[in-house]
């Protein structure tokens, strides 16, 4: 009796306690997606295309430094390619063989803002203040942004300088690859002669984008021009100049951006997801970490950690890859309650138990009819489970059912009928899915006789915390 009303009040405890959550400002890779992308570092696995198979774009190796100008080429994508939607839209979308990309000289490439650019380059002057790729909502680099490092790059006085593209494999299985080979576009903060290469690299068959760099780095030695890595839909809009609270963005976070962390900068395999501090300079705004102070050397220690300054390491300095992956298959769990309801949910020996849950379509892919599971756990040790059909009718991405399981436990079974603390955990039988982290839902329930004590709020000595 006496370890019975222990356990109940922790587990109780605990559920009071659970309600408050953390704001993470830094979230691991595998944390969280952002409109249906998942991060990951990948080891290098770095091989050019210069010379071997790249086709050069003519005169991307021109830009000389300190002109603050870029050019930007159109080019038609050799197939089939999801990506982020087109419009003001959240998640993703297939855009079709032959849809018209831009890709520009400063690192990036957009699936949008195709006036800006040509077959043969177009000279222009948009992209390379590092806070304009985060707050401009125009311009080429202004929405659908891949930015495997997005800079103020040059190709002057560099060997071979310049854009190249090729498609590698055959259909279904192929690679878009754009290489570039630049040095950094300015020299304001010294110029070191650091010259090197990245790749974009878009998969057919899965829609991945990966990021590959060669093992010489390209060096920013300037903190005001610092580098982006990563995707961006829209990036930051404001309506004034006031300083932006977390309740206050100009901007939903799918319409802002996903940019990488550099490992390398002891901050560990993270990404950002929007979660900096801004600030205003006058009329531009800014990240927190430009400390306007001319004499400050350029350094990805200094806030927010996205900032690339190299190409990126992990802690112990080896050089690595990033990868972005559309996640198509996806269902997620949450808000498991019971009924009927009561206190605490605890209820008398025998009595039936329905449960109700929430899926969610987190995949770019329709869902319809999908085998769910509440399995019944009392102190610890699995009894019975119970199943069902989530998606009754086709639901598109980002879309929810809240599902009431049609048989309740107690019914035709007496695995009620014993006191102690039952959790239920209900997950999606989805074989394709993506995402195993956010599967599975918990909720806990009670079973108690007419004259077992089972407290569910503490009082004293403070509200809802153990003596």
């Amino acid at each position: 009796m006496q370890m019975r009303r222990l356990t109940a009040v922790l587990a109780l405890m605990l559920l009071a306690l659970g309600t408050t959550q953390a704001q993470t400002v830094y979230p691991t890779l595998s944390a969280r997606s952002w409109n249906s992308y998942v991060a990951s570092v990948v080891p290098q696995n770095w091989s050019s295309i210069i010379d071997n198979g790249g086709t050069f774009l003519t005169g991307s190796g021109s830009q000389t430094q300190n002109n603050a100008l870029e050019r930007i080429y159109t080019y038609s994508m050799p197939f089939p390619f999801t990506f982020l939607s087109p419009g003001y839209v959240e998640g993703i979308t297939t855009y079709p063989q032959g849809t018209t990309i831009i890709i520009s000289t400063n690192g990036y490439i957009s699936f949008a803002n195709t006036g800006y650019g040509s077959t043969g380059g177009t000279q222009t002057g948009y992209s390379y203040y590092g806070y304009y790729k985060l707050f401009n909502t125009g311009g080429p680099h202004g929405s659908n942004v891949i930015a495997p490092f997005s800079s103020w790059l040059s190709g002057n006085g560099v060997a071979g300088a310049g854009i190249y593209v090729a498609t590698l494999g055959s259909a279904p299985n192929r690679t878009f690859v754009v290489e570039w080979r630049m040095t950094q576009g300015n020299s304001y903060g010294g110029n070191d002669g650091s010259v090197g290469n990245f790749q974009a690299r878009l998969s057919e068959a899965t829609g991945n984008i990966e990021f590959q760099y060669s093992d010489s780095p390209i060096n920013i030695l300037y903190y005001f021009y610092g580098t982006i890595v990563g995707l961006k839909k829209y990036g930051e809009s404001y309506l004034d100049y006031t300083q932006p609270t977390a309740t206050t963005r100009g901007t939903p976070e799918w319409a802002r951006y996903f940019l990488f962390n550099n490992p390398g900068y002891g901050q560990g395999d993270t990404v950002a997801i929007t979660a900096m501090t801004h600030r205003w300079w006058g009329s531009y705004g800014y990240a927190e970490y430009y400390p306007w102070n001319y004499s400050q050397p350029a350094s990805g220690l200094l806030n927010p950690y996205m900032w690339h300054f190299s190409f990126p390491t992990d802690a112990q300095g080896q050089r690595i890859g990033y990868k972005l992956s559309p996640v198509i298959n996806d269902v997620s769990t949450s808000n498991v309650t019971f009924s009927p309801v009561t206190p605490a949910f605890a209820y008398a020996p025998g009595q039936d138990v329905t449960v109700t849950a929430t899926f969610t379509n987190n995949g770019a892919a329709a869902r319809q009819n999908v085998p769910v599971v509440a399995d019944l756990w009392r102190n610890g040790v699995k009894t019975t489970s119970i199943t069902g059909t989530a998606f009754p009718n086709s639901t598109p991405q980002f879309g929810t059912n809240t599902y009431t399981f049609t048989t309740p436990f107690g019914f035709n079974n007496r695995y009620t009928d014993t006191t102690g603390v039952y959790e239920v955990r209900v997950y999606p039988q989805l074989a394709t899915d993506q995402d195993a982290a956010n599967d599975t839902a918990r909720g806990t329930f009670y079973i108690s006789r007419d004259h077992d004590m089972m407290p569910f709020t503490i009082l004293q000595p403070l509200s809802n915390l153990p003596p």
